[in-house]
């Protein structure tokens, strides 16, 4: 892997995780996986396997490894959106029922008050 391509992965780890780009998980995790390939297959048993990444961590790396799927293979077919449930979908894609939660945005209603 180029150095150029190594440096926007640990930088998109970094930011995923909240960690520094050298810190300890981040190393341990790119010399498991030096591979993008290796990467977006890698499961979150087998994360949890790094040293200094725990079930947390493994989650957040794998929902973003699936948006970051989710961005780079085409899609053909265009996007409708006419509900929250249609930008969910769209933008969760195949994370499951419990990691959804992290992606709801409050939704508030307008009144407006009458003109006196």
């Amino acid at each position: 892997m180029n150095l150029h391509h190594n440096e926007n992965l640990k930088s998109l780890l970094s930011h995923s995780l909240r960690e520094h780009q050298d810190s300890y998980p981040i190393q341990q995790l790119l010399e498991q996986f030096p591979t993008t390939i290796e990467l977006l297959d890698v499961t979150e048993k087998k994360l949890t396997t790094v040293k200094g990444i725990g079930m947390s961590k493994a989650r957040q790396i794998t929902a973003m490894l699936k948006l970051a799927k989710a961005l780079i293979v085409p899609n053909d077919q265009p996007y409708t959106i006419s509900s929250p449930k249609d930008v969910c979908s769209t933008a969760c894609g195949g994370i499951s029922l419990s990691d959804q939660r992290a992606f709801c945005l409050p939704v508030f209603e307008h009144q407006e008050s009458p003109h006196r």
